[in-house]
């Protein structure tokens, strides 16, 4: 059932984002539909995609973070801890 709503979770996500995808091939992935938050941008996540085992990178809309506990973008100010890469 958790596999299932992962996988209707990464569709729904792929049909309502406005986020523009880039796939990171030079990182590999192993649990299927995993968040992972970027090393280097507070608004940037990836989602390790279906079948390829592929990372695909999304950047957050101006303004917002990425939130590892809702695997979400969300407001800065609502994140706990908030993100404190350099420049972000």
């Amino acid at each position: 059932m958790k596999k299932m709503m992962t996988i209707l979770s990464f569709i729904l996500l792929m049909m309502t984002t406005t986020l523009r995808a880039q796939i990171v091939t030079d990182v590999p992935c192993y649990e299927w539909g995993k968040y992972y938050a970027s090393p280097v941008s507070c608004s940037v996540f990836y989602i390790c995609a279906p079948i390829v085992s592929v990372l695909y990178a999304y950047e957050c809309p101006p303004g917002m973070h990425f939130n590892p506990s809702t695997e979400s973008c969300d407001y800065p100010f609502l994140i706990d801890p908030p993100c404190t890469l350099p420049g972000n």
